[in-house]
């Protein structure tokens, strides 16, 4: 018996996307979408590869739409899959709680943006951390406690020293 047919699961694919982006600060939600672009890139990279567009009739175009599938799928894998494989070997550590304890004054907090969905880099003793917290202006340059995972330096908390 056939519960979903494709529609059903890009629905739902969809509304779990959707929740993802949500609750950014949510571990499995962040490395979720990572996976999601991953797939995406890889889509438009195949697409880009193999489908011979034969309903664009000029061949200049054809061309053209090709290439540009295959960059942009290349260029999202190339970009997010190191994030999206880092994430995956830190689900097991996300969920034992097996955490690496970090503490200093950051180097560099940058600003938490809505086009970076909600991200911020903070640099401490040399390592570029991924944070998904909101960490005050007076508090930007106070000793902190981090604790994040170990292979994608995602920060699970920031407990402020000073």
């Amino acid at each position: 018996m056939k519960l979903f047919g494709l529609g059903g699961f890009i629905f739902l694919i969809f509304i779990c996307s959707f929740v993802a982006v949500l609750f950014p600060a949510f571990f499995p939600n962040w490395v979720f979408l990572r996976l999601i672009f991953v797939g995406l890139s890889a889509f438009f990279l195949v697409i880009g590869m193999f489908h011979g567009m034969k309903s664009i009739q000029r061949k200049l175009k054809r061309l053209t739409v090709k290439f540009l599938f295959v960059i942009l799928g290349f260029a999202g894998l190339w970009y997010v899959s190191p994030q999206a494989l880092a994430g995956v070997l830190d689900l097991g550590s996300y969920y034992k709680k097996e955490y690496v304890t970090l503490s200093g004054r950051p180097d560099y907090v940058g600003s938490m943006s809505v086009r970076k969905i909600r991200e911020q880099t903070i640099q401490i003793n040399g390592l570029e951390l991924i944070n998904t917290r909101k960490i005050d202006l007076d508090d930007r340059y106070k000793k902190m406690e981090i604790k994040m995972l170990p292979r994608s330096k995602y920060v699970i908390s920031i407990k402020i020293l000073e």
